[in-house]
């Protein structure tokens, strides 16, 4: 179900001093918009976990932890990435100073940083490919996260951030994966899914338009989705 309305959240996040500078310490690509995507999501999503697929440096995991802290403190919050990014070689140089390996290490590094230090309560951080995690989340397993804190997966999923692997296929598993067991009501957003990108998760976002049990909520430009049956 398509529309054009883009809603805006009840809270002002722009006037938040952390968010303000969080903005200005942690590098990504979550810009404003996407935040306000997020913002609206968190506000009106009915009980369950949040769940982000695509972490990077943590610039989008501390976004959302600290909307949660605002507004829904309780909530359960996972974060996924394993920092093996599209078209990793292993040992293969960039210059003489980074290689896939030691960027994938500082990339970890960099995040644990940022969400010890921007995040009051920090995300259960599942350092795994999100078709384990899914797959550990559909078996309700147990598993440790980066932290060192061991957590019970699986239940009612209430608001997904997609972010991982852009092209189709894997693109197209994360939303399936979601949709398994997104809640009534519940909300999807996925990155770079805007009109005219050349990536797989623009194609999924316009699948997503033509399906009966989700509605657009906005255009972000990124493509926030309420689940509606």
């Amino acid at each position: 179900m398509d529309s054009e309305a883009r809603p805006r959240a009840r809270l002002d996040w722009r006037k938040d001093g952390h968010i303000i500078w969080m903005t200005t310490a942690i590098a990504g690509w979550c810009d404003d918009q996407n935040v306000d995507a997020m913002a609206v999501a968190i506000e009106s999503m009915p009980a369950g976990a949040v769940v982000e697929i695509g972490s990077f440096l943590g610039r989008s995991t501390c976004m959302i932890a600290r909307l949660l802290e605002l507004v829904r403190g309780d909530t359960a919050f996972y974060s996924v990435d394993d920092w093996y990014f599209q078209g990793y070689v292993p040992d293969a140089p960039v210059s003489e100073h980074i290689t896939h390996d030691n960027w994938r290490s500082y990339t970890e590094r960099t995040f644990r940083a940022n969400a010890e230090y921007f995040a009051a309560k920090k995300p259960r951080h599942m350092k795994m490919r999100s078709d384990e995690f899914f797959a550990a989340w559909k078996n309700g397993e147990r598993r440790m996260d980066i932290f060192g804190r061991e957590h019970k997966l699986g239940g009612t999923i209430s608001f997904a951030f997609i972010d991982g692997d852009h092209r189709y296929e894997p693109c197209r598993r994360d939303v399936d994966n979601v949709m398994a067991t997104l809640a009534l009501r519940g909300f999807l957003f996925l990155d770079d899914s805007y009109d005219g990108i050349p990536f797989g998760s623009g194609k999924v976002g316009e699948e997503l338009l033509h399906r009966s049990d989700l509605r657009l909520v906005g255009r972000f430009p990124n493509l926030l989705f309420q689940r509606v049956g």
